[in-house]
């Protein structure tokens, strides 16, 4: 198999070549097409240029994750944890510039990947109660960063935090609040496999230090979504993304007939 991947041309070449240039050209309609003003064909071309992004990113993990070995390597519980945290990240940058380009498009491509990412996060985190990542572990190869377990619950963790941060500052409060959650809960979930792998296999009878550290790191996560200050100023009604984006559409109307 060595041989064979030895023989083969370089993958990330490959990759820039066959998504990378086609990323830049779509870009560019997107872009022309948004300034003519063409609403439909730009929200086609944003859409294919996000589609490709998320598939071109989590190609490149995996190739760095697997060492070119694609299906020869199963995929760990670390390399899925940045899957998500790819996703998010993706979906982050697109909510701080999502009144650029074709709103629509990237407001609903902002609310699919965070909600992907949260049920990716919940199934990851239930498979732990089955001997799947026991069995699918990273090779011995693999890069110290990836063989350390906890990544894939703290990547997604922090990205997160990063959504919550962001959604508290614009006031909206439901993704706040499973923005806070998702992200206290997964590192509660990492502290406890922390305590649970910690324990000397020698040891015989119940992990009692690893239960009892997951409890209360489980229940400190669910106290933190009730502190005061989660979300910014509840009381204050805020314009919903409906009404933000009719606003943006009047005011692009507006421009357009007055040139």
């Amino acid at each position: 198999a060595l041989t064979v991947l030895n023989e083969a041309p370089a993958p990330f070449t490959m990759l820039g070549l066959g998504l990378g240039a086609p990323i830049l050209l779509l870009g560019l309609c997107a872009y022309i097409a948004d300034r003519e003003p063409a609403p439909a064909t730009a929200s086609l071309f944003e859409t294919l240029v996000i589609a490709m992004i998320v598939i071109g990113l989590n190609i490149v993990l995996r190739l760095f994750a697997s060492d070119g070995a694609l299906l020869l390597t199963p995929i760990s519980f670390t390399e899925a944890g940045l899957h998500i945290a790819l996703w998010l990240m993706v979906s982050l940058l697109l909510a701080t510039r999502w009144r650029q380009g074709a709103q629509s498009v990237r407001a609903f491509a902002v609310m699919a990947l965070g909600a992907i990412s949260l049920l990716a996060s919940a199934a990851i985190t239930l498979m732990w109660l089955t001997p799947h990542w026991s069995v699918n572990t990273p090779p011995e190869t693999a890069a110290p960063l990836l063989q350390f377990m906890g990544l894939g619950f703290l990547a997604p963790a922090l990205m997160f935090w990063a959504h919550w941060v962001l959604w508290r500052g614009r006031g909206a409060n439901l993704r706040t609040r499973l923005s806070l959650a998702a992200g206290t809960l997964m590192l509660a979930a990492m502290a406890t496999l922390m305590a649970l792998q910690a324990r000397d296999p020698s040891e015989a009878g119940p992990d009692w230090m690893g239960a009892s550290a997951g409890a209360v790191a489980f229940a400190l996560a669910i106290g933190l979504n009730f502190a005061n200050g989660v979300t910014m100023n509840p009381g204050t009604p805020r314009p919903s993304y409906f009404q933000e984006n009719l606003q943006a559409h009047r005011r692009r109307q507006l421009r357009r007939y007055t040139r």
